[in-house]
């Protein structure tokens, strides 16, 4: 991939992160307020969106300056799943919130290096 197709592709990470920010923070709120039905839906799409970003930052990691730890973010998307299964809906709320938030801005800052990087 040349420098122009990395800078896209980080650019489009980056813009997919601050939307990604607001599904977490809408998901949280759909589970506290016991609207299971729309927040697993979107959960779903959060999920998906996650990994792709993971991806991108997998495949620049030799280029952060500010590495992101994807094992962590793994064990924090692990928590939600855990909290979903035991139909722990307002736990599920707290582990988006504050978990899942917390490392889709920590990818976020990593790709925002990339970027600056190149």
């Amino acid at each position: 991939m040349d420098n122009k197709e990395l800078v896209e592709v980080v650019d489009k990470a980056i813009e997919y992160c601050d939307k990604l920010e607001k599904a977490i923070s809408n998901g949280a709120e759909l589970f506290r307020s016991d609207k299971i039905a729309d927040g697993s839906k979107l959960l779903l799409e959060i999920l998906d969106a996650i990994q792709w970003v993971i991806d991108v930052a997998a495949g620049t990691k030799d280029l952060q300056t500010s590495k992101v730890d994807i094992e962590d973010v793994n064990e924090k998307l692990k928590l939600a799943i855990e909290a979903f299964e035991n139909s722990d809906y307002n736990l599920l709320g707290d582990v988006l919130e504050y978990e899942v938030l917390e490392g889709t801005s920590n990818i976020k800052t990593s790709l925002q290096t990339v970027k600056k990087n190149k």
